[in-house]
């Protein structure tokens, strides 16, 4: 199922299992054809057909079958759809099984429409505690009075592994630099944008190719291909479409510089940027304000450009196709940032917050 929060999902569950022993763990997802699921001694998967209000009892009693010491909400998902259950449950749970506690990941809350952080508030407020994965997001939150302390940071990991590499002298010698832009498109990304880059290379003579790497919709598609062709670089730019972990990891490893418009600027919620930075590219992202996710240094490991600055980000790209000895270096310092980040770590983070809440 081609969803951010939903992949989170099964990296952090799959890690849950493997780094303690004494943890089973339930999952209630989307009734949908396309899911799989390993069997496995210490997990349960359940579907269900509608995230309404209406099947909010039957979720609440699904929860209480599988004996949970602890319920653990990831929002929001693209699953969910408009369904209010999810949203409503930490206040029904709260008079039903007043004893099991709801912990809560709220993936985004700063960039949400009003309307969704109306709708958050249940989750917010009677959630027994409040996780989030970017320090921005921590800040924000903050704000609101909390019963039990405020929301912990627990940042995310790649939900890519890095199945493939490739020495760095590699680039250096590629008779092309290799663009890519990682993940979904959305409002929050200016991926129009870079078929303009694409094109501005082509003009200064600069060989160069484009690869959106992931799932896009046939409209998008359509839209940046009418682009490409009106610019003249039709010829240049591929799209792999929505394709398998290992696949991604390849044309990860494929690449020389990743691209990373983001309107909102770069942050921790953004695991297909640390998935670039574990492949070891060369990464032109984007910052709002002062704010920067820890450890990121402009050019030092990232190249960083004021958000919605195009001229900026063009400049930056340009440096870094005639500059193979400082896309070297970026590359070889974005792998050591991204290796701090691994679901290991981040699973028994929330093992000892979960052991914590029932007292064991």
């Amino acid at each position: 199922m081609p969803c951010g929060v939903g992949d989170y999902t099964y990296r952090l569950v799959e890690a849950l299992l493997r780094v303690d022993e004494g943890v089973r763990v339930d999952v209630v997802t989307s009734a949908d054809s396309r899911v799989r699921v390993s069997a496995h001694a210490r997990l349960a998967v359940h579907q269900v057909s509608t995230w309404g209000v209406r099947g909010l009892f039957s979720l609440m009693r699904l929860a209480a079958r599988s004996r949970a010491d602890v319920v653990h909400i990831q929002y929001p998902t693209k699953g969910y759809g408009i369904g209010l259950a999810v949203n409503l449950l930490p206040l029904f749970w709260h008079f039903y099984r007043p004893r099991v506690p709801v912990v809560v990941t709220l993936h985004e809350f700063t960039i949400a429409h009003p309307l969704r952080k109306l709708s958050s508030l249940f989750l917010i407020f009677l959630s027994r505690r409040l996780i989030v994965c970017d320090l921005r997001e921590q800040r924000a939150l903050r704000r609101f009075r909390w019963p039990q302390g405020g929301p912990e940071l627990i940042p995310l990991a790649a939900n890519v592994p890095v199945c493939f590499t490739r020495d760095p002298e590699d680039a250096c010698r590629a008779d092309c630099l290799r663009l890519c832009y990682f993940g979904f498109l959305n409002k929050s990304k200016e991926t129009s944008f870079l078929i303009e880059v694409l094109s501005s290379l082509r003009q200064v003579n600069l060989p160069v190719r484009l690869v959106f790497i992931g799932g896009i919709s046939s409209e998008d598609e359509a839209r940046l291909r009418a682009l490409a062709m009106e610019k003249g670089v039709a010829d240049l730019i591929n799209f792999t479409g929505f394709c398998s972990p290992e696949e991604v990891s390849r044309q990860l490893a494929w690449a020389d510089v990743g691209l990373f418009p983001f309107k909102d600027g770069v942050s921790l919620r953004r695991a297909s940027f640390i998935a670039a930075m574990q492949h070891g590219l060369a990464v032109v992202t984007t910052r709002v304000g002062d704010y920067l996710p820890p450890g990121l240094q402009d050019g030092e490991n990232v190249l960083l450009v004021p958000a919605g600055d195009r001229e900026a980000f063009l400049q930056a790209v340009r440096r870094l196709a005639l500059d193979s000895e400082l896309r070297r270096q970026l590359g070889t310092n974005a792998k050591y940032w991204g290796a701090a980040f691994t679901w290991e770590a981040i699973a028994r983070r929330h093992i000892a917050l979960y052991r914590q809440l029932v007292g064991v």
